[in-house]
């Protein structure tokens, strides 16, 4: 029986047998198989002054308008937030100059229900090299102006380095995680709240580095509907053995809020080297208490995997990716359609530049496409599915002028 239907994007809760099923199935398919799809470069970046080098997934609006942004490229250079219209016209809503409006955002973008923007950018601000949190509004005239929220100070008690975006709850408030700063130096949980005025208070929710709860988070995180937060840290955990960088394998962690207003930072699970390995450089998706997320690293064969875990901890390899010249240490995450069958990005493929992969609920691991470098290479970013079933992403690399692409994937039907 499958599952009922739910908007594009949300997962499936996967029973404890079909987990089985799946984990069964990886080890004795020796291969993926490959389907036959639709693959369009729908724009090339040029460097400047359209941007360049996006690793940041997209989001789209209702007309089906693309937004995204390019860690370099722009005006002068420290990247750009972009649109990309149906007609696969780019035009560059905003360039950063460094300071004091941010550089170099790595991390996608969100919408509020009027059209505003909002995201991050890793380095500039007021403190030249801390990073932002900023505002994009559309003025009369189709023309956007930029707002700092806030500009990180690499204090004990600030962050340092947003990697990841941020997120609102229902009161307007924002989420997000840094990678660096807090009173451990390892990274932060930071909420900001509006205020009269049109001020933002930033509040620090957790600082990582205590010992098994992680460091260093690269990813966004995700709320449910009781207010919890959940995220990963890439580093930390309180096991080492992984790839290079500060010790430890990553976490997946839970941020529970008490009646109080408190916060409480619980490790639902830290990576611990092979077989699961570790390394998550991406965030979660959630449905019905179970978490999914990839790892750059472990798996069969130490090229990552895509896993769950359980509100209570319990997790589970999904798929061992195999390297090349398949597919291999993911970044992004995964987004799923009605069925349960789960889509993302990985490193590796035929030509070395990277796949577009599907997995289904047989527990098949499908190529669907593979770059080449001229069509784009290293995508690093989870994908974006429309209602149609339509996938849009971003390579960082590759293209015609070597600056990066975004590209749109329709995926062959099912043959039954």
């Amino acid at each position: 029986m499958r599952p009922s239907l739910r908007p594009p994007g949300t997962p499936f809760a996967a029973s404890a047998a079909l987990t089985l099923m799946v984990v069964l199935l990886l080890w004795t398919v020796p291969m993926p198989l490959a389907h036959a799809q639709t693959f369009t470069t729908l724009y090339n970046f040029t460097g400047s002054p359209d941007g360049a080098s996006p690793r940041a997934s997209l989001i789209r609006d209702a007309a089906g308008n693309l937004y995204g942004t390019t860690e370099g490229g722009g005006v002068g250079g420290y990247g750009a937030v972009f649109k990309l219209d149906t007609r696969g016209q780019e035009t560059v809503l905003y360039s950063f100059t460094g300071s004091p409006d941010g550089a170099y955002p790595l991390a996608g973008l969100i919408r509020d229900a009027a059209g505003n923007l909002y995201g991050t950018t890793s380095s500039g601000g007021a403190h030249v090299t801390s990073g932002t949190v900023f505002e994009l509004k559309r003025k009369a005239g189709g023309v956007w102006t930029e707002k700092v929220l806030h500009s990180f100070t690499n204090r004990r008690t600030d962050g340092n380095m947003p990697v990841a975006g941020v997120i609102f709850d229902g009161q307007g408030n924002l989420y997000g995680t840094t990678y660096q700063g807090g009173s451990l130096g390892s990274g932060t949980v930071f909420k900001l709240s509006p205020t009269s005025g049109g001020h933002w208070k930033e509040t620090i929710l957790h600082s990582f580095g205590r010992g098994t709860d992680g460091t260093n988070p690269s990813a966004s995180l995700i709320l449910d509907h009781a207010g919890h937060l959940y995220g990963t840290t890439t580093f930390g955990g309180g096991v080492s053995g992984c790839l290079s960088g500060p010790p430890g394998c990553g976490t997946v962690f839970k941020m529970a809020r008490a009646k109080s207003g408190s916060w409480n930072e619980k490790t639902l699970h830290a990576f611990t080297g092979y077989p699961d390995r570790g390394n998550p450089y991406s965030g979660l998706v959630r449905d019905a208490g179970t978490l999914y997320g990839t790892t750059a690293s472990g798996g069969y064969k130490l090229y990552g995997t895509v896993f769950s875990v359980t509100n209570t901890g319990t997790y589970s390899s999904l798929v061992s990716f195999m390297g090349y010249p398949w597919a291999g240490s993911p970044l992004g995450g995964v987004v799923f359609d009605a069925l349960g069958n789960s889509y993302g990005s990985a490193g590796q493929g035929e030509a070395g530049e990277g796949t577009v992969f599907e997995f289904d609920t047989a527990g098949q691991l499908i190529i669907l496409h593979s770059f080449a470098g001229t069509d784009g290479a290293n995508p690093v970013a989870g994908l974006v599915r429309d209602k149609a079933g339509n996938l849009y992403g971003t390579t960082k690399d590759g293209g015609r002028f070597s600056q990066g692409t975004v590209f749109e994937l329709t995926p062959a039907p099912p043959i039954y």
